[in-house]
């Protein structure tokens, strides 16, 4: 007798045993642009407020950064290497926003260089503090378990107009600069 190999499905799992699975939810690309928004940020060593419509209107493209929560190693990384790549984003008019739950507040204390944990130095785009996850939701990148935003990023025209978005399904997988650059041009 020949048995056929099979992978296992769920049900052969152990109810603690189970992998996790992960459903991400599509976002489209559409022309219809996104709802004007603003939003307290800490922005230029204080806490101001962003427009959507005051960004779009001097910028070719917005990239939007969600993130889960400041202090964490995960957060370091892709606001450092949204850092490294800043020069190259305003020569193409392009102005990265860094997006998680944390309050403004919060974003100061990991943008000061003296507090444990905290950045090395302060960046130079905006780090908005989206408390309401209003914002998130939107985007849908909001996780309802947490009530923190899920790591992704959007590429929006000067329309509002979602050109790009991507969710690394990894969360060690670092954000591919290149191809987002080349996604503003």
């Amino acid at each position: 007798m020949i048995l056929s190999e099979r992978k296992r499905s769920i049900s052969d799992y152990e109810r603690d045993q189970q992998p996790e699975v992960r459903v991400v939810p599509k976002r489209n690309c559409s022309s219809q642009p996104v709802p004007d928004f603003d939003c307290s940020a800490y922005f230029q060593s204080e806490i101001q407020t962003i427009k959507l419509s005051q960004l779009l209107s001097t910028h070719r493209y917005l990239l939007l950064f969600f993130y889960e929560c400041d202090f964490t190693q995960d957060a370091t990384r892709d606001v450092e290497q949204v850092m490294q790549h800043y020069t190259q984003f305003q020569q193409q008019q392009v102005i990265p926003l860094m997006i998680s739950t944390d309050t403004p507040l919060v974003h100061r204390g990991f943008c000061s260089p003296g507090v444990p944990g905290a950045l090395s130095t302060p960046p130079s785009f905006p780090m908005l503090g989206d408390t309401t996850r209003l914002i998130a939701r939107h985007f849908g990148v909001l996780d309802d378990s947490s009530g923190m935003a899920r790591r992704c990023v959007f590429l929006l025209d000067n329309q509002g107009r979602i050109k790009y978005s991507f969710t690394p399904l990894d969360k060690a997988q670092p954000y591919c600069m290149p191809l987002l650059l080349s996604m503003a041009t």
